[in-house]
């Protein structure tokens, strides 16, 4: 989840600590893809609502922690 701090001049977006590793060279089923996948477009469509855009989307930008994954490291 994201919150964010928009002023004239200044953006700031604080998400909710994770632990989690990044899915680089992780082998996902079928259900846990479909998760994955879920997980990152409605990260993608949060980011959109706050005019925020993540223009590096890759494995190594994907966290798993436990059986949810979070989109992290956009600008």
């Amino acid at each position: 989840h994201l919150d964010t701090l928009l002023e004239s001049d200044f953006c700031a977006a604080v998400m909710v600590p994770m632990s989690g590793q990044p899915v680089v060279g992780v082998t996902l089923t079928a259900v846990e893809l479909r998760v994955c996948v879920r997980a990152l477009l409605e990260a993608v469509a949060q980011l959109h609502e706050r005019g925020v855009r993540h223009v590096d989307i890759h494995p190594g930008n994907v966290l798993r922690d436990g059986d949810g994954f979070a989109l992290v490291d956009y600008d």
